[in-house]
């Protein structure tokens, strides 16, 4: 049998993007990525999901395995209290959530936790970096994180 050749089309890629993938564990080994692209200016400013990527980066290991309710619902106040008090990363979850890169089963439920988070920027010229989150959380806590987010 003769293989055939296969014709592919390389397209330039979008300049000036963030390309992140956040790889969820959904239980047992069994792995959802999410991806999402922004434009490079705005993700660079928003604070809040560099610093939820970030931990999440480092601190992934059941980011939502305490989590109460699931991320489709919409919480009144008690409990959206509540699930802050069982699941201390939720104001996290919640920005990786409205961003597009948390992981859901069928319920709606999250992975329980982040196995690893990876991003590329792609340039104005087309050369891609890929991006180290390691240190953005050097000197902030769970805490001080969460209230970042929640009072910002």
């Amino acid at each position: 049998m003769a293989q055939e050749k296969i014709n592919l089309k390389l397209n330039p890629a979008k300049m000036n993007t963030v390309l992140v993938m956040v790889k969820w564990d959904m239980n047992d080994a069994d792995y959802n990525t999410k991806t999402s692209s922004f434009d490079a200016e705005k993700f660079f400013k928003n604070k809040k999901l560099i610093l939820s990527l970030s931990y999440a980066s480092r601190n992934g290991s059941d980011i939502a395995s305490d989590l109460e309710y699931n991320l489709c619902d919409e919480l009144d106040e008690s409990e959206l209290e509540d699930c802050m008090e069982s699941c201390q990363c939720f104001p996290m979850l919640q920005v990786l959530n409205d961003n597009g890169l948390v992981a859901r089963d069928e319920d709606c439920e999250p992975g329980h936790s982040v196995d690893e988070v990876s991003a590329i920027y792609i340039n104005e010229t087309g050369q891609a970096f890929s991006i180290d989150f390691s240190g953005v959380t050097d000197g902030w806590t769970m805490k001080s994180i969460n209230d970042f987010i929640l009072n910002d």
